[in-house]
């Protein structure tokens, strides 16, 4: 009687659980008892055959090749095979002299006519997975297309169904864009940002602690700004709503790309690398001496530059007090804010105007983009990568668009945050802890300079402007004199602000005063 091993397989585990490895079971055995052979083990796969490398007929091969058995039987051809290379396998086990029975087919693969069947057979069935395949690509594309990531959903996410976009997880969602706040500091390296991970509690689906390298994965990311990765087919604007913005999602791969180096402090000098020397340009370095911190540029060739912490610290107070508004001029001011954003509405509309126009021609480009390609006349390289930088470059219009569209009440309050910081200044640097004294300077001073012992503060806008006011004027226009500024020209100015120094301003709130208690 024959020794014979039996084969049997399915693709996935779920169909494990059907009847199908059952059937295939049951007419090997009727086959083997018709031909006479014993079953003296059998091979159970559940994984797809369209790929090589399945572990059990692995294992299988390599006992037949020592002799543990006289043959095999299989189900069917397919069941053996679907791709090229194991075929061939099973082609050098028949060179061999090893049997190879297929249960369920009229195959007499000891025969040239059978073997030429089973290539027949084996072809049609390496089509049909290319086939599968292709129309598989074609439905990822189109989901690609609508804006609807086809794999499960990234940290920070919740799937919501087949076809339909991911939505931000309430209790994860702010974890990760927090992540990305503090990353994008260059405070943090990624050993510490996975131990803030942790210590918030962020943890993957499984319940465990993020690791260093899944953290480094969702920093690269960039389906938490709105865009959708496919190593396959490139970049696709996502239907998703983004978790971070694309300013804020650039400015942490500037930081992984190492474009901002981290230094270890060893004494947190209040002013450091916010004065710059006159000649070389380059920050001045802080250091003690005799109980006192002192300001000096590092370069050889440069003129001796110093100055006293407690020196510069008084110019800047004295600076605070001319930005100053007394308290006439914030009310007419604070005033006449709310009757622009009241009445008018023309710098809106404007700016819509201008990022509605920037976005039409980057849809232009893009479009002139695929139509250079399908005429041949640009490369399919050059295409993938313009085209990644116009996705990049609409998504961050499109955002740019719908923060105008509701950023009205936002850039109001914005603008009276700055009126209300300019009442009180200097009382305001004098509360702040160091880390505010730094944030309020970055607001206010554009840039500081030092030449020899003098040091030149220059003034951002619109802190400038409150410094050059006609103080008589109180911000109306005179016969005699030029309107220096404007609440029209304050917005203006205000909606023209850096995400960076928007963010800062509004960690630095002016505290309230605090009225003394009457006598009774």
């Amino acid at each position: 009687m024959k020794r014979l091993f039996a084969y049997i397989r399915v693709s996935t585990g779920r169909q494990a659980t059907g009847v199908s490895l059952v059937e295939q079971r049951a007419i090997i055995e009727q086959y083997a008892v018709r031909i006479g052979a014993e079953i003296v083990e059998w091979f159970t796969e559940t994984r797809t055959a369209a790929k090589s490398g399945r572990p059990e007929f692995t294992r299988m091969v390599r006992l037949l090749r020592t002799g543990k058995a006289e043959g095999v039987v299989i189900h069917k051809l397919d069941r053996g095979t679907r791709n090229y290379r194991d075929w061939a396998e099973i082609d050098e086990l028949l060179e061999q002299g090893i049997n190879v029975f297929i249960a369920n087919d009229n195959l007499d693969l000891r025969s040239r006519g059978g073997r030429l069947a089973a290539d027949v057979q084996v072809a049609v069935a390496v089509d049909y997975i290319r086939n599968l395949r292709e129309e598989a690509l074609k439905g990822i594309h189109g989901r690609l297309t609508q804006g609807i990531l086809p794999n499960a959903a990234s940290i920070g996410y919740l799937d919501c169904g087949k076809g339909k976009p991911k939505a931000i997880d309430r209790i994860k969602g702010p974890l990760v864009a927090r992540l990305f706040e503090m990353y994008a500091t260059g405070a943090y390296t990624l050993r510490q940002l996975t131990a803030e991970a942790e210590r918030i509690g962020l943890r993957n689906k499984g319940g465990h602690p993020l690791v260093l390298k899944v953290i480094h994965g969702m920093l690269r990311n960039p389906f938490y700004a709105g865009v959708i990765r496919s190593r396959r087919f490139g970049l696709f604007s996502g239907a998703h709503t983004p978790l971070v913005s694309q300013a804020l999602f650039d400015r942490v791969q500037a930081v992984l790309a190492g474009k901002f180096v981290r230094r270890t402090r060893h004494h947190d000098f209040l002013f450091r690398r916010l004065i710059r020397c006159r000649t070389c340009g380059r920050s001045l370095i802080g250091s003690l001496a005799k109980g006192r911190a002192y300001y000096r540029c590092s370069t050889y060739e440069c003129p001796t530059t110093s100055l006293r912490e407690d020196a510069i610290d008084s110019a800047i107070r004295a600076e605070l007090r001319r930005i100053t508004l007394n308290a006439d001029e914030a009310a007419v001011l604070e005033q006449e804010i709310v009757t622009y954003f009241d009445d008018d509405a023309s710098v809106r509309e404007a700016r819509r105007a201008t990022v509605t126009e920037s976005l039409a021609a980057t849809n232009a480009r893009a479009s002139r983009l695929t139509d250079l390609l399908l005429d041949g006349k640009i490369e399919a390289s050059t295409h993938d990568e313009k085209r990644a930088a116009l996705l990049l470059e609409r998504r961050r219009l499109e955002q740019d668009l719908v923060s105008i569209e509701a950023g009205d009440s936002d850039l109001k309050a914005r603008t009276l945050q700055i009126v209300e910081l300019a009442r009180t200044p200097e009382t305001l640097y004098e509360s702040a802890g160091p880390s505010q004294k730094r944030q309020l300077l970055e607001i206010v001073m554009s840039n500081c300079v030092a030449n020899g012992k003098t040091l030149d503060l220059m003034l951002r806008e619109p802190f400038a402007m409150f410094a050059k006011r006609d103080d008589k004027g109180i911000c109306r226009q005179r016969y005699h004199t030029d309107r220096t500024f404007s609440a029209e020209t304050l917005i203006l100015v205000v909606s023209e602000l850096p995400e960076q120094l928007a963010r800062a301003l509004e960690s630095i709130k002016p505290r309230p005063e605090v009225k003394p208690a009457e006598s009774v």
